[in-house]
Order: C-alpha cells, then structure tokens, then sequence
C-alpha cells in the first residue's frame, strides 16, 4: 500500500510538471515580450519565437549564444558589472541598448529573475522593445522644452525696455532652457535678399 501512495504521488509530481512545463510553453510562445532563459554562465539556453523576430535570429543561433552578444558594442562594457547584480538581487530591471542580427541598435527594457530548478539556478529575462515609448517620451519631452522656451519669450518680451533686449533675451532663452546648440536672430533688408544678425547665443557664439 504504501508502495502504491509514493507511485501515486511521483506520478501527481511528474503531471505537474507537464502541465507547468506545457503552460510555460504556451506563455512563451504567446508573449509579446522576448523570452530568454540563461544559465549562470549567461549563456542562452532556451528562448520564444518574439526574441528570435527581435534580434533577427534563428534558434540556432540563439541558443548557446552568451547574453552579452545581444548587447550594442557601447553597452558590452557594463555586461560583468548588470551580471554581478543579477546574480546577488532577486530580481533585476534595467534599461539598455540591444542589436539585432543586422547591426541595428534598439532601447530594450529587462526584467531579469532568477529560477532555482531542483537546485539548479537559471535566470529568466523578459525583454520588452521600448521604440515606441522611448520615442512618445521624447516627443513630450520636446513639446515640454518648447512650450518653456514660448513661456519664457512670452516674459522677456513684457520685461524688455528695447528691441535688442527683446533679441538677445529670447536667444539666451532657446539656449539655455530649450537646449538649442545655437540661437539666432537676424532682420532681412528692405529687398528681403539676405538678413543682418542681431542677436546669438549658444555653444557657437564668439
């Protein structure tokens, strides 16, 4: 009888593993967001079908592949010193640059994790293309930087006494709160054929 209990209860174990192992799959397959799982070596030893369409890869080359290949070369520098972390955190998210296969660098956002399998340790990454936000923040952070610059205009204008304090109060303005490299304002001649500069600011004023 009790023979019988631990055949039964190996087998309970064994479907469990099934069924995790065939929910995983589906997961993964499904995902949206690229699924990488590596050994303490950081080599890759499984990924899904997203990862393999963000790199531009086949499993074959992906497999065996160390994580720090899907690194941009101005990034593969800081690969030991994430991979320390990860390795002493429980969980890890971080903001990088990845290449793909064709050389072509994207933003990428991973959420690394660490898996102890029957006393092994694995580290699961979930990688997320970050393109779209990282150009809508830009976006935003643009129309924010503008509308100080017009904000700013807007008071000079009020403030200023003469016309060239109007001119050179907007171009310290566009220089140092809207971050322009240079700043010009020139007046066109009666004949509109070429203007006079009355006022700069920037990195290229002398």
């Amino acid at each position: 009888l009790e023979r019988l209990r631990l055949v039964e209860a190996r087998r309970k174990v064994e479907l469990e593993k099934e069924v995790l192992a065939s929910h995983y799959n589906y997961l993964s397959r499904s995902a949206l967001d690229g699924i990488l799982l590596l050994n303490e070596q950081g080599l890759i030893l499984e990924t899904n079908e997203r990862a393999l369409e963000m790199y531009g890869r086949s499993r074959g080359e992906m497999l065996g592949l160390h994580a720090s290949a899907l690194r941009s070369r101005e990034e593969r520098g800081k690969f030991e010193e994430r991979w320390r972390r990860i390795r002493t955190e429980p969980g890890l998210l971080v903001e990088t640059q990845h290449a793909r296969q064709d050389g072509t660098v994207f933003p990428v956002e991973i959420n690394m994790r660490p898996i102890v399998v029957e006393g092994t340790t694995y580290y699961q990454a979930i990688v997320r293309d970050i393109t779209e936000r990282d150009q809508a923040r830009k976006q935003l952070e643009d129309a924010n930087r503008l509308y100080a610059v017009l904000s700013g205009s807007n008071q000079a204008i009020a403030k200023a006494v003469t016309e060239q304090e109007v001119f050179d109060s907007i171009c310290q303005i566009g220089a140092e709160t809207g971050g322009f490299k240079i700043v010009a304002i020139g007046l066109a001649d009666e004949s509109g054929t070429w203007l006079r500069p009355v006022a700069c600011a920037g990195e290229s004023r002398s």
